[in-house]
């Protein structure tokens, strides 16, 4: 496969992209690598099952042997919507980015990341 990089206003630069899923059991994370230099614009976090205890979201951008760490949230009840929170985390190609929730193993979360990719970044084409 070969890449490339487009004009600044091509659609690739100018449409989202949305990760999605489940954080399930005491200390569930999700995690995606990132393909392309991409922004991490938002996280959006919502309640499946209320837990028992207070529970934390934190988010975290692996590069290399180094980590960022950014907390979400920490939810102290049955809330329905944790909310939306904005990221200042931008992943290069091969970056890790990952959501870890705490250790309360009735919690369940619904998990959504928006993704933009890097004006000027390479694609796989």
């Amino acid at each position: 496969m070969a890449t490339k990089n487009f004009s600044y206003d091509a659609p690739e630069y100018n449409v989202r992209k949305f990760h999605g899923a489940t954080l399930t059991g005491a200390s569930g994370r999700i995690s995606l690598c990132a393909y392309q230099a991409m922004l991490v614009k938002s996280v959006q976090a919502a309640v499946i099952t209320a837990g028992t205890v207070a529970d934390t979201l934190t988010s975290y951008k692996i590069t290399g042997t180094t980590t960022s760490t950014v907390a979400l949230h920490t939810n102290t009840s049955a809330t329905g919507n944790l909310g939306n929170f904005t990221s200042t985390f931008t992943l290069a190609q091969g970056d890790v980015f990952q959501i870890l929730k705490g250790s309360d193993a009735t919690a369940v979360y619904s998990i959504g990341v928006e993704l933009a990719a890097v004006t000027g970044a390479d694609v796989t084409v």
